[in-house]
């Protein structure tokens, strides 16, 4: 106590601490490469194609890709219990999803991804007098890849692919009860903490390129603004999407800067449920109630074309069309039980 109220040793101590961190400080300056910053080149950056065909499934170590993406679905129906389409009559339904993504080769091996969604919904119906524009953030979703095989000319890979979604968009509608007409807010959330876990695989063959995936996705029953028990009017109930089981082949060909792919995608989801108890913490959906006839199978064609502008820069133009799907209950999460209606949009893509 005498020592730290003596200013002659509070002086001795600084100058040594002083003198520890300058050499501290001058270690690390040494240990570090020129231009190492996040945005400009560094000496231990890896080899990164400039063709979209040879380019591996994880990126590269030492890179920084910033995408930026926007795309509109214009939804004319839904999908029936048999998988029919059925037009809506008067209502009109459009669908923006706003998209930034930062990711960063993180290592030889792995890279991690950042995916921030804003989404906005368009409801309109004459009849009801519905009129209602609302945007909000979406779920937030953080990726982490790994590779297990790598090969190059040809260019082959297998990576683990896996991420977590948090529910970080808008849970309420604005009302109790909800309906068209007494909606004041769009949900853009499921509520749900999911998990998925999945294989890639990739194959170039001169200038083809062929990758499949396959995964499944767990999603954990969360607490929720919008399920109200409606007989005995409890707030806030728990709900949870289906478990999702998925895979997508695609198919890429290139000449010089331009590529074009297609890709199926499908999808088969468990049964939804939701409820107002749960005393299971580990499974917190055990004894929820299933809703009948809301697990089924969804398959869409995704068709991307890509410019190659230079090695730091791409544009992509993209489109997806609805073949196949079943109920829409849970209107208007998309990410639960999509609409019927093709989606539009673009992506630029600028890497460091």
């Amino acid at each position: 106590m005498r020592e730290m109220s003596n200013p002659r040793a509070l002086g001795r101590r600084a100058a040594l601490v002083g003198a520890s961190l300058a050499v501290l400080g001058s270690g690390l300056l040494s240990a570090v490469p020129a231009h190492a910053g996040l945005f400009g080149p560094k000496a231990s950056r890896e080899n990164f194609p400039a063709r979209e065909v040879e380019r591996p499934l994880d990126l590269p170590r030492g890179w920084s890709e910033f995408t930026f993406s926007h795309a509109i679905k214009f939804s004319s129906g839904s999908w029936s219990s048999d998988g029919e389409v059925v037009p809506f009559e008067s209502a009109q339904w459009t669908y923006h999803r706003s998209q930034v993504s930062w990711r960063y080769g993180l290592s030889r091996r792995s890279d991690i991804q950042w995916d921030v969604p804003f989404l906005v919904g368009m409801l309109r119906n004459e009849e009801l007098g519905t009129n209602l524009t609302s945007g909000a953030l979406g779920d937030i979703r953080f990726w982490y890849r790994y590779r297990l095989y790598e090969e190059e000319a040809p260019m082959t890979a297998v990576v683990i692919e896996s991420f977590i979604e948090g529910p970080t968009g808008r849970e309420t509608p604005g009302t109790q009860r909800g309906g068209p007409a007494q909606m004041s807010n769009i949900i853009t959330t499921s509520s749900s903490w999911d998990v998925y876990g999945g294989l890639a695989a990739r194959r170039q063959v001169g200038p083809l390129r062929f990758t499949l995936r396959a995964g499944y996705m767990r999603r954990f029953s969360a607490l929720s603004q919008f399920v109200v028990e409606v007989e005995e009017d409890q707030f806030t109930g728990r709900f949870k999407p289906g478990d999702r089981l998925q895979a997508s082949v695609e198919f890429l060909g290139q000449v010089g800067p331009v590529a074009l792919a297609a890709q199926p995608r499908f999808a088969y989801r468990g049964v939804t449920k939701a409820g107002v108890t749960a005393d299971n913490w580990i499974n917190p959906g055990k004894n929820l109630v299933a809703f009948d006839g809301s697990d089924g199978a969804e398959l869409d064609l995704d068709l991307q074309l890509t410019v190659n502008a230079t090695r730091g820069f791409d544009v992509h133009l993209q489109g997806s069309l609805p073949l196949m799907g079943e109920d829409l209950m849970f209107f208007p999460l998309e990410d639960v039980h999509p609409t019927y209606g093709p989606t539009f949009g673009a992506a630029v893509e600028a890497r460091f």
